[in-house]
Formats: C-alpha cells, structure tokens, sequence
C-alpha cells in the first residue's frame, strides 16, 4: 500500500460526485509547438516519449541526498536515434546541482547495457546548475532507443541536496548509490537503498519523424496508475503506448506521455488546512499547471483530460473546498466552466477543441 493510499477513501457524496468522478476532454493541436528541434536543426521533430508531472514533496518524506547517484528507471513509448533528458526544479528553494548524467539502456533492476550508455550534457558542458523554480533541458545525443524499452537515467548529486521536486507515485522501483560519489556510469549500480518516486527527472523527448505526435493524459489518481502493480507498466498511458506499438502507421509513432498527479483537482491546489497530512503534495490545480504539464511537452497535438470531481477524501480533510475548511462550494456546477477553461488554454495556442464534455 503506497503512502497515498492510506487514509483515503471513497467520497460518499451524491449523484454529483459519481457523474463527475470521470471527466474527459480531447484537445487537437493542428499547429506547430514545441515539437521543432533546436535552432540549427531545423529538420528534427522532437516528441515526448516519457513524462511525468513534477510535485512538491510530501512533509513525511522529504529525501536528502549528499554525494549519491540516482538511477531513475522509466517506460519509454516511442522509439528514436536521438534523445535529451528534462531535469526540474520547479519547486525546489535552492540551485540544484547536476553533477553529472547518463543515460543508458536498463537490462534488469539497476543494471544497464554498457554500449548504450552516454554521458548527457548541458550547453556542452557535463554539470549542470539549475535555478529555483527552473527546468533544465539536456544536449541531443545519439541513442538507438526502441519503443517500449526501459531507460536507466543516473544523476550525480554532489552537494547535500532536498529532492523538493519529485513525483511521488512512481509505482516504479529506482535506485539509489551509497554516499561514494558518481556512479552514473556503472554497469553494475552500487545499490544503498530502493526508491519509489521520481526526484527531479520530469521527462525524456526523442528525435522522431515529421509525422510523428504525443498524447499528454492529464489526470489525478487513475492516471498516475494508483491501484496498479509495481514495476508492471500497467498505468492505462503504459497499455495506450503498447497498443499504438502494436499498429502501422502514425499510431506507431506516437508517444504517450503521462502527467497524472494522485489526488489532484480540475479547480484547486492541493488543500492548504493544517489537517492536511499531503501538505502541498496533491499538486497544483489541473488549470494552474496545464501549460506547463500538457502545453510545453514535446511534440503534443492531443490531450485526455481526466480531471473532475476528486473521488477521494481524507479523514478529516475537505478535498471539495479551496483550502479544506470543508465549506462546500459546488465543484460539481463548477467543472463545466473549468473544462471551457482548459479548452481556452489550448485555443490560445492554437488547439482545436473536441470535448466530450
């Protein structure tokens, strides 16, 4: 049982609460966004081919690391030749300091394919330094990467370091080195400890072909894959990419690209009470980080948004109310002007709207 799931249950509220439990709304981008290359590169299409969303940490368990190496393991969707690494600070207080990154094929738990390793760069350089509030995007590099492997991305944290940025319901096992320095090439990991969250590590793009695209699924709790087995891929983004890797096509193209956060809302952050044992952990409100979650990803020309009235309560807690003082405030009349929100949004760069709200 994860963290998350302790504590929560079934919101006994009416009809209102069942009819909204699942909302969902589809978004088509006919033109351009962040899906052309770098300046001087101008024939490359880049896509999304993994995602997660960043969070703040949860006040229970806040990590610190001190001259230790993450081994982050994802799910990549689309396959490439090329591929570059998202590393976010967005809600750290202090300069985060890269190190150093590899990336590499995994073969089994922290072990990695040697001849697919590469040292990740940063306008040239192998650390990197990135401010409060910031993301940093990696050098291009040459990796045969096929659809559906598992990518093993290490990060060297010299300094003593908060992951204040992280995402907590990974429902993927990493790995975390002992406090002997860089192990971001090795073969073999060093194992101290086995994480289940993703610090820092918020995305992974890949070199695609002009025709390809991403689907962003943006939602809280069934999205974020809460109810599925560890290490089983088996969030319903994981099973979406396998069946498109299963056609011919532009479907075999597509990457899939998962920014559930468990326990979010369409209309509030996460509830600010005193009695709220997440503290700012359930994440922003799906309106408030729907440009930077599913605007600025890769590539994206579709969106499922699966955001409506939150299913789930914490004892003693309001998740209907701005701040959880539990006053009621009718998100159910609410959701319908929130999605035209959303859609609004995507208008405003130039989506096209195909709601099935």
């Amino acid at each position: 049982m994860n963290s998350f799931d302790q504590g929560m249950r079934p919101d006994p509220k009416g009809s209102a609460s069942k009819a909204w439990a699942v909302c969902a709304v589809l978004f088509l981008l006919t033109a351009e966004t962040s899906a052309r290359g770098p300046a001087g590169d101008r024939g490359a299409e880049w896509i999304g081919t993994w995602a997660t969303a960043a969070q703040p940490f949860l006040p229970s368990s806040l990590a610190t690391y001190h001259n230790q190496t993450l081994r982050l393991i994802v799910h990549a969707s689309a396959g490439g030749k090329k591929v570059r690494i998202k590393i976010s600070n967005t809600y750290g207080d202090h300069p985060l300091l890269i190190g150093g990154a590899h990336i590499a094929r995994r073969t089994a738990a922290a072990e990695i394919d040697p001849r697919s390793d590469r040292m990740l760069k940063f306008h040239g350089k192998t650390a990197v330094t990135i401010p409060a509030g910031s993301l940093a995007l990696s050098d291009p590099v040459l990796f045969d990467l096929p659809a559906l492997s598992d990518l093993a991305i290490s990060l060297f944290l010299p300094e003593r370091t908060e992951a204040k940025t992280s995402h907590s319901l990974a429902m993927q096992t990493s790995y975390l080195s002992p406090e002997t320095g860089d192990s971001t090439a090795a073969v073999r990991f060093p194992v101290a400890k086995e994480i289940h969250s993703w610090p820092f590590l918020t995305g992974v793009d890949v070199e695609a072909s002009p025709d390809a695209s991403a689907i962003v699924a943006f939602g809280s709790s069934l999205t974020d894959g809460d109810g599925t087995a560890r290490d089983s891929n088996g969030r319903w983004p994981d099973v979406l990419a396998a069946r498109f890797a299963k056609e011919d096509g532009v479907h075999a193209r597509m990457g899939v690209l998962n920014e559930g956060i468990i326990g979010n809302r369409l209309l509030y952050d996460s509830p600010k009470g005193s009695d709220n044992p997440f503290g700012a952990g359930l994440g922003q409100s799906g309106l408030d980080r729907f440009e930077r979650d599913v605007l600025t990803q890769a590539g994206v020309k579709y969106v499922i948004v699966g955001l409506g009235h939150q299913r789930y309560s914490v004892p003693g807690v309001s998740l209907h109310s701005a701040n959880g003082t539990g006053k009621c405030v009718r998100p159910h009349l609410r959701l319908p002007s929130a999605h035209r929100a959303s859609a609004s949004k995507a208008h405003s760069c130039h989506w096209h709207d195909q709601s099935a709200v």
